[in-house]
């Protein structure tokens, strides 16, 4: 092992152990999410960019499926990525998170109509348990 390689973990684990009360880490930036922003919390280089330079484009927003990280009791720590064609934010969340407040703030709901009038073949459309 050389004298570099454990470099960015440990600062990592500096930077963590200065802020114990945030929950969530901008994994492009290293920083702790503890900036608003119009779409919810954001590290201060990710707020700096969302206002000199707004993303393109329609956000899209997602779980990743697999853990970026364990804590020292091997509990899976999940990442929530925001993505624009041209910017991307990815945050990692401490174990048991399960919802993102800025899921609300960049999602737009559209009605769905006409789902009444829809016949399903049932011979075709089978539950998976029957």
């Amino acid at each position: 092992m050389t004298a570099g390689s454990a470099g960015p973990r440990v600062r990592m684990l500096k930077i963590m152990a200065l802020h114990p009360n945030t929950a969530a880490w901008c994994l492009t930036h290293n920083l702790p999410e503890d900036q608003q922003s119009l779409i919810g919390p954001v590290c201060s280089c990710c707020k700096q960019h969302l206002y000199v330079s707004p993303p393109a484009g329609t956000c899209r927003s997602f779980w990743e499926s697999q853990p970026a990280a364990y804590t020292l009791d091997r509990e899976p720590c999940f990442v929530y990525t925001l993505m624009w064609d041209d910017f991307r934010i990815r945050t990692l969340h401490p174990p048991g998170t399960e919802f993102d407040v800025r899921s609300r703030n960049v999602v737009r709901e559209c009605p769905v109509t006409g789902l009444d009038e829809i016949d399903l073949d049932p011979d075709v459309f089978l539950h998976p348990w029957d």
